[in-house]
């Protein structure tokens, strides 16, 4: 018999989001030394408002997709 599916301590939100900021940073810094090259201050603020949306989104939708169920014997 298996349990009911189950979502794992909201601490784990901090795991998902320190991940999710882990992936990120390589292509975050070379898109963002490209636009302070660009000298459009415009574009900065757009591409950081995007991508902490994005990262926050990603985080809550990582949370709430990942469920676990135990093995009753």
């Amino acid at each position: 018999m298996i349990s009911k599916p189950q979502h794992i301590h909201p601490i784990a939100l901090v795991f998902f989001l320190y991940d999710s900021l882990k992936q990120l940073v390589f292509p975050a810094l070379i898109i963002f030394f490209g636009i302070v090259n660009a000298e459009n201050e415009k574009w900065l603020i757009i591409f950081s408002v995007l991508l902490i949306s994005f990262i926050i989104i990603k985080t809550f939708l990582g949370y709430f997709m990942f469920t676990y169920q135990r093995r009753i014997l």
